[in-house]
């Protein structure tokens, strides 16, 4: 192997561990991380707090209280008190010193093991909540030799780190008062900290947070007053100011960058220009680049470098203080999404220099590339690239734990329960209120699957499978999701153009050579973005015939047959939703990536993604197994309806799913390609593509029951329906397919994701589910009530269809046929759907279509020359009015008509029927 293979090798991206390493790291890699800090926190408490009590702060800590009661100098040297080999100073504010009292009640050594197990605890569950698991687990081994430094010293550093942290967290997620609770608690044990209101300087809301922050000083500045005297807290903070101004335990200079230039230069260097100076540089890149702080890897690498800074431009920096500059090193290296050898090399200074050298070095590399940033607007109000891990619990448990610390304190209580925590879980009484929606919509089962920043908050199944069956609904009970399938295929297809093998703006003939449609000029124009957003100038539903139901009908002989089919409007001069051309996508697929459209999306989605229990084919519905049974209302009565089989149109409609794995796929979705387990599967660049607005949607009217849904925009990206609601983007598609229907909901900005499957074809049920759930992460109030909404609608919509039905389907037997039945046998043809039969049996007409066996039915007279097509599966609730046009006695063409309500897919009107011979 060569220097180059070693420089190639480094320099690839961190590709996904196999299965079985995967397996075991997420099994027993978290065991194995608890169990080190765990040993170390115990280890160090029985070093310093049983076998000796030397070179720990923890006895100085500890009589803080006794010594704020006493109304003692806080800030004095108490050698007696501090344990042999110690000489050190209470740096802290007052506040701190009153919560120590909850230490202080208890043993040396236990208040000692509870005071370092904060400190890590604090630490690690930021990481954690920051954090996927892999990268945290690789982040906290490499902080783990800094830890055992810091809680030897029973130092309070990975506290301070633990909060900076948590104060990032609660900026990123619009929890200000959590973020001014962690950056107040910080600043006052160490002044650095308050450096975290950096976050807020380039967020919306900073009037809101700087009045957070002022009321958190206050309440937590003003607590040891339920202890002392107004005249002995002022006392005290004078004191500190004192301490603080003269550096009055000055004793440590050769551990950060002031301490290196005394070092070089021998010139005893005042403090406040190097600080002044570090400060400068560290706002330099968001100054510069405020166009990237929209990224949320431009801001991750921000609190990586403000994490360093925070050490390397202390002069009072100790090597116990590098666990917080440690911890930014080690969210710089895992969160890269290269393993140059230059980026090792650095680590490794880091874990084994013990001077500023090394992690200024990492410092000047992290503004280097915060300098040389690209914008990913995609990503706003996103903690960081790899926020995937269940960060709203463990935030939870961190605030609770950080309470446990006062427990006895109650004006601390208080001040934290002001705090307002952003919703992660669902709406109260959710469960009851869905199986209140299924009773409603006689809908026997539901998928539920619902994400927020980044983690799984539900995913859940309700009802059963089967009407009139036990089995139930679970969390992996697959769905056919139908329409949601588009958004695979486009992703699919940007995949391949990332990969250099596609072009979104290319025509499809320079893939596709056979490729043709109806009108030269489109065949020759239309690109691979165009076979994606519903512009084609096709109708709606244009060619559904081909494939719905179940034809005989290849997905190559489809693709075909698409250049006989005569647009409804000019090229790209409004919307109408097509099929056909998606499966001309997934054609094109096939043709670039070498595997067929089944294969690519198992293997470069589900795969990855780990959605595991989903499938790609129709025929999937009918395999057994843990799959909802197809239901709908036929003549009044909800029973079970037969799946589609047929593949051929797997690109447009196929997959099936379940609540935990499109869980999954919504999260990765919303963090713009990267996978819960923080694998990145497409670049930000894509999902920009993706998310993008194409072709205006018309904007309806839309009832007062339904208000909130009328958009001030409304467009088709590629393979996401874009619009907004309530004032927030939102992306968004249905599918429906026989005895299935279901909707995908997103609102990237606010981080929320949803989806509703169903089985059972009510469109009201899901709508009434998805819609609630968004209002409840918006924060609506009073709640809108949705259920309420869309059963008046779909009362009065089964209304009017009945109206327009009986209108529609009305007989007038005193109009007689002009001719005799048997004249209007024959085989009659269609340029694209082929032919379609018209029988004579029993004295009755018949209609039978060649590529479509389920499409038999029986004419029925309605007036003149006019049946009513009943096809004899009435499960498919598509009757139509069949025409013949006759003249000199014979039929010369049949037109159709689909009955009021039938599904678009049915294309009958499309269908131009002239007789196979004799055609005029």
């Amino acid at each position: 192997m060569t220097v180059a293979d070693i420089r190639s090798f480094l320099a690839r991206p961190i590709s996904p561990a196999r299965d079985g390493v995967r397996v075991v790291w997420k099994r027993w890699g978290s065991v194995s991380v608890v169990t080190i800090w765990t040993l170390m926190v115990v280890i160090a408490t029985i070093q310093r707090g049983v076998l000796s009590q030397d070179h720990t702060t923890w006895p100085i800590f500890r009589q803080s209280y006794s010594h704020l009661l006493a109304g003692f100098d806080l800030y004095q040297p108490y050698p007696s008190e501090q344990g042999a080999g110690a000489a050190d100073l209470f740096k802290y504010s007052p506040t701190w010193a009153f919560l120590y009292g909850a230490f202080s009640l208890v043993p040396f050594a236990l208040g000692l093991l509870l005071w370092n197990a904060l400190n890590a605890t604090v630490l690690f569950a930021a990481v954690r909540a920051l954090l996927p698991k892999p990268q945290a687990i690789l982040a906290l081994l490499i902080m783990a030799p800094w830890l055992l430094h810091s809680v030897q010293s029973s130092s309070s550093n990975g506290l301070v780190a633990g909060l900076i942290v948590l104060a990032y967290l609660g900026m990123e997620r619009r929890n200000l008062w959590g973020a001014a609770v962690s950056i107040a608690a910080g600043t006052l044990i160490k002044i650095f900290p308050l450096a975290a209101v950096s976050f807020a300087l380039f967020r919306p809301g900073k009037t809101r947070f700087a009045l957070a922050l002022a009321v958190m000083f206050v309440l937590l500045v003003a607590l040891p007053l339920t202890i002392i005297s107004p005249d002995s807290l002022l006392f005290q903070y004078a004191n500190w100011k004192r301490m603080i101004t003269l550096d009055e335990n000055d004793l440590v200079f050769g551990r950060s960058v002031l301490g290196l230039m005394r070092n070089v230069s021998g010139v005893q260097l005042p403090n406040w220009p190097a600080q002044l100076l570090g400060t400068a540089l560290l706002l330099v890149p968001p100054l510069l680049r405020r166009e990237c702080w929209n990224d949320a890897a431009f801001r991750m690498r921000f609190l990586s470098s403000l994490l360093v800074f925070a050490v390397i431009f202390n002069h009072q920096a100790e090597h116990q203080s590098y666990i917080i500059a440690a911890t930014g090193v080690a969210f710089w290296f895992v969160t890269s999404e290269r393993r140059e050898l230059w980026r090792i090399a650095v680590l490794a200074g880091c874990l084994i220099g013990y001077e500023a050298v090394p992690y200024t070095i990492a410092w000047i590399a992290m503004m280097v590339e915060l300098l040389a940033a690209v914008p990913h607007p995609l990503r706003e109000r996103r903690a960081a690239p790899e926020l995937t891990s269940t960060q709203g619990d463990r935030m939870h448990t961190l605030r609770t734990m950080f309470l446990a610390v006062s427990v006895l304190l109650p004006t601390t209580l208080v001040a934290q329960s002001a705090a307002p925590a952003s919703p992660v879980a669902p709406p109260p009484g959710f469960d009851s209120y869905v199986q209140k929606v299924l009773a409603t919509f006689q809908v026997p089962g539901v998928a539920v699957a619902i994400v927020k920043d980044g983690r799984i908050v539900l995913a859940k199944g309700y009802g059963v499978r089967t009407l009139g069956k036990p089995d139930k609904v679970d969390s992996l009970t697959r769905f056919g999701i139908a329409s949601n399938t588009k958004a695979f295929t486009a992703t699919a297809l940007a995949i391949l153009v990332e990969r250099g093998k596609l072009k979104w703006d290319e025509p499809v003939r320079t893939y596709l050579p056979d490729f043709a449609m109806y009108d030269p000029f489109v065949t020759r124009e239309i690109t691979v973005r165009d076979l994606l957003v519903h512009r084609s100038g096709l109708g709606l539903g244009a060619g559904d015939l081909l494939w719905w139901p179940a034809s005989t009908y290849t997905r190559a002989e489809i693709a075909q047959r698409l250049r006989y089919i005569k647009p409804a409007t000019s090229f790209r001069s409004a919307y109408a939703y097509d099929n056909v051309l998606y499966l001309v996508a997934g054609q094109l697929i096939e043709k670039i990536s070498g595997q067929s459209w089944e294969t690519f999306i198992s293997t470069e989605l589900l795969s990855p993604l780990g959605m595991s229990h989903s499938t790609v084919r129709h025929a999937d519905a009918a395999s057994g197994g843990n799959v909802a049974t197809t239901h709908a209302e036929v003549d009044g009565t909800v029973m079970a309806v037969p799946p589609m089989t047929s593949d051929n149109t797997n690109p447009a409609g196929g997959i099936n799913s379940g609540a935990a794995d499109i869980a999954r796929w919504m999260i990765t979705q919303l963090d713009s390609g990267r996978t819960p387990e923080g694998q990145r599967l497409w670049s930000p660049a894509s999902a920009r593509e993706l998310w993008t607005g194409v072709t205006p949607m018309p904007i309806g009217g839309t009832t007062p029951a339904l208000a909130p849904l009328r958009p001030s925009f409304n467009l088709y990206g590629l393979g996401f329906g874009v619009r907004d609601y309530r004032g927030m983007k939102m992306l968004s598609h249905t599918g429906g397919l026989p005895g299935y229907v279901s909707e995908i909901l997103m609102l990237p900005d606010q981080m929320v994701g949803v989806a509703v499957f169903t089985n059972q074809e009510s469109s009201a049920a899901f709508r009434s589910i998805t819609l609630a759930v968004l209002d409840h992460y918006l924060g609506v109030q009073p709640a809108w009530d949705w259920l309420g909404a869309y059963t008046k609608l779909a009362a009065q919509e089964s209304r009017e269809l009945a109206s327009a039905t009986t209108k529609e389907t009305a007989r007038d037997t005193t109009v007689r046929p002009t001719l005799p039945l048997l004249k209007y046998a024959g085989t009659y043809s269609d340029v694209w759907y082929g032919d379609v039969t018209v029988g004579s049996a029993n004295g009755k007409l018949t209609m039978s279509f060649s590529h479509t066996p389920e499409l038999t039915g029986v004419l029925e007279h309605q007036k003149g020359d006019a049946f009513i097509v009943r096809w004899k599966d009435r499960s498919l609730r598509a009757d139509a009015v069949v025409t013949f046009d006759a003249k000199a006695g014979v039929v010369t063409r049949i037109r159709m008509v689909p009955t009021p309500g039938v599904d678009f897919s049915f294309d009958f009107q499309d269908l131009d029927l002239r007789p196979k011979r004799g055609r005029e």
